[in-house]
């Protein structure tokens, strides 16, 4: 089923509520460090994170970027480059935290082609867009018709496009989402 989001987790941890100030002093200190605009290799689209926030631009700037992360995704790691774009929906926490525990956003079937995003996600950072990455990776998936031995093994390769995303900025799983390589292996292993 692909009515599916990243881990709660890492979407809750775009904005960290409980940070310590050391950790939010290393990710203000990694921000000002790390590149704010990058051509995607296999694309030639440059990805700026001083663009206005995602919601706001064009139907036009919103389908190069997908198209842009469609492209990459297949020549860095071989997905199929199908560009049957999903709609990305915003919608509330509570939601979203209804959907981790029963797989559906409401009572009603469909939205197969809907990737959901918390309130308030604009794309302006690395992070949030890995966030896109990832769920992208499960789309393509999804049209795919790819199958595993469970959900949590389709984690593999969406953690792997997210992490290489993140390092193109000059981060990682860990740094922006405390992910480290230890929860990444169980987080993507069947436990049955």
């Amino acid at each position: 089923m692909f009515e599916r989001l990243l881990l709660v987790t890492a979407l809750a941890l775009l904005a960290p509520g409980g940070a310590h100030a050391e950790d939010a002093a290393r990710r203000a200190a990694a921000t000002k460090s790390s590149p704010q605009k990058v051509v995607l290799a296999g694309t030639g689209y440059k990805v700026d994170l001083a663009a206005p926030p995602l919601p706001a631009r064009s139907p036009a700037e919103q389908h190069a970027l997908m198209k842009a992360i469609v492209d990459w995704l297949a020549h860095e790691f071989g997905l199929p480059a199908n560009h049957d774009y999903p709609t990305i929906q915003l919608t509330s926490a509570a939601r979203i935290t209804t959907f981790r525990f029963t797989g559906r956003l409401s009572d009603r079937h469909g939205g197969a082609q809907t990737i959901y995003l918390p309130a308030g996600w604009t794309g302006r950072t690395a992070a949030e867009l890995s966030v896109l990455v990832h769920e992208t990776v499960h789309h393509l998936q999804h049209l795919a018709g790819t199958r595993f031995e469970c959900t949590q093994a389709s984690e593999t390769l969406a953690y792997a496009a997210q992490e290489k995303w993140l390092a193109l900025f000059g981060r990682s799983l860990e740094s922006e989402f405390e992910i480290d390589p230890f929860t990444r292996l169980v987080s993507t292993r069947c436990m049955q």
